[in-house]
């Protein structure tokens, strides 16, 4: 297991610094294999919704990253934490940024242990406030789970 974590890690490395990659429909198509194998390993059900309007629309490498690690970080939260059994993976791009959340039918943010840190959740708002975004986490409407919303502007430069 440890041995394709490391894999896994190089990819998204790789993926992560390529410059021919800085467009929002690749970052689109990453992540719509990158969610579903990840949360398949975990025997989490992963739905997706992916709607790119302008998939040509240049992304600079800097927000690329910030959103990759964001989205990893907040799949690691739910395997780790939630206990969930599906997670819903939405990515849409508007004018100047793109949005992206993480729902699940987990336990929910309030009803975590009080032992459980918050450090994932800053680093994610911190890496998006570096490259002009913003990530809010919430209780899911409707009853038990978290919804993390992940604000990634597209007319940031490298």
């Amino acid at each position: 297991m440890s041995a394709r974590l490391a894999v896994d890690g190089l990819d998204a490395i790789a993926w992560a610094v390529n410059p021919q990659l800085d467009t929002v429909g690749n970052l689109a198509d990453y992540l719509s294999e990158y969610a579903p194998d990840y949360l398949n390993a975990a025997a989490t059900e992963c739905c997706l919704d992916i709607k790119v309007e302008s998939p040509n629309r240049p992304l600079a490498i800097t927000v690329r990253h910030a959103a990759l690690m964001a989205v990893k970080e907040a799949l690691q939260n739910v395997v780790r934490h939630a206990g969930a059994t599906t997670v819903w993976v939405s990515l849409r791009d508007a004018q100047d940024e793109v949005e992206i959340s993480v729902t699940d039918d987990g336990r929910g943010i309030s009803n975590r242990p009080v032992s459980v840190s918050h450090s994932g959740l800053e680093s994610m708002r911190q890496r998006l406030s570096e490259v002009g975004g913003h990530c809010k986490v919430v209780a899911r409407e409707g009853g038990s789970g978290t919804c993390v919303l992940l604000a990634i502007p597209t007319n940031k430069r490298n």
